[in-house]
């Protein structure tokens, strides 16, 4: 997913979402092993959200993206709106989640009508 990230020349803001319930992975160390680094050069902003938003900014933090770069919202729909935002009218936002947020993020995404149910597809 990075490499393709990295292959688009637009700006990039980013939502980096991610749970550590039974579903999702309870270990987390995996995220220290992420070539994050790759594609920090690129990111012009990020929102961390998820139970493990905080070590989601630190990670990015360690991936040398500055500091006023990353922000911390747990909410998820609030995180959604800020990375939306951020990107701007015509803007590319990457979403990158684990399996529960990317559940709970559809759920937004449908309420508001951008995309349909999974089984209407």
């Amino acid at each position: 997913m990075l490499r393709l990230i990295k292959q688009h020349s637009t700006e990039k803001h980013a939502l980096i979402v991610a749970s550590n319930t039974v579903v999702d992975g309870e270990d987390f160390a995996w995220l220290w092993d992420v070539d994050l680094e790759e594609i920090a050069p690129d990111i012009r902003d990020i929102v961390c959200s998820g139970s493990k938003a905080e070590e989601l900014a630190m990670r990015m933090k360690y991936a040398d993206i500055p500091i006023n770069k990353i922000s911390t919202i747990h909410e998820r729909e609030a995180a959604l709106d800020a990375a939306l935002k951020n990107a701007g009218p015509g803007g590319t936002l990457y979403i990158m989640a684990s399996y529960t947020p990317t559940n709970e993020l559809r759920r937004i995404m449908q309420k508001r009508g951008w995309v349909k149910h999974f089984w209407e597809e």
